[in-house]
């Protein structure tokens, strides 16, 4: 009898962190997919391309990143990731802004931002 309850302690606590594991996978992806979004949008803007769709992406990220991560990250690093995603799309709107070298700048930053991110939830 007591193995049987302490195989289901065990069991129960092997679950709750494998469930934590595939969590942080989780957002270690979503983490990956934004900076792969923000480089792409930099590389875009650096030929002159215009980065279609890309903005209304962001945007929705934004709107969307303080309820998709809510008590999963700190709050002061989703509002800081809100307010990069934010500024990221803005920028992007700003077509005239692509020639100003912080324009870019502020792209790959934040795309390395994110990339860091997710490979720190990697590991975690």
């Amino acid at each position: 009898m007591w193995f049987d309850i302490l195989k289901f302690i065990y069991d129960l606590i092997k679950s709750d962190v494998e469930l934590q594991k595939q969590e942080k996978e989780k957002i270690s992806n979503f983490f990956e997919q934004i900076s792969s979004l923000l480089q792409d949008v930099a590389e875009n803007l650096s030929k002159d391309n215009y980065p279609q769709g890309s903005c209304a992406a962001m945007s929705a990220l934004s709107n969307s990143l303080v309820d998709t991560l809510k008590n999963k990250i700190s709050e002061d690093d989703l509002n800081r990731l809100s307010r990069m995603l934010d500024e990221a799309s803005v920028l992007e709107k700003e077509w005239i802004f692509r020639k100003e070298p912080s324009t870019i700048n502020n792209l790959f930053l934040f795309s390395g931002e994110f990339k860091a991110l997710s490979m720190i939830y990697k590991v975690k």
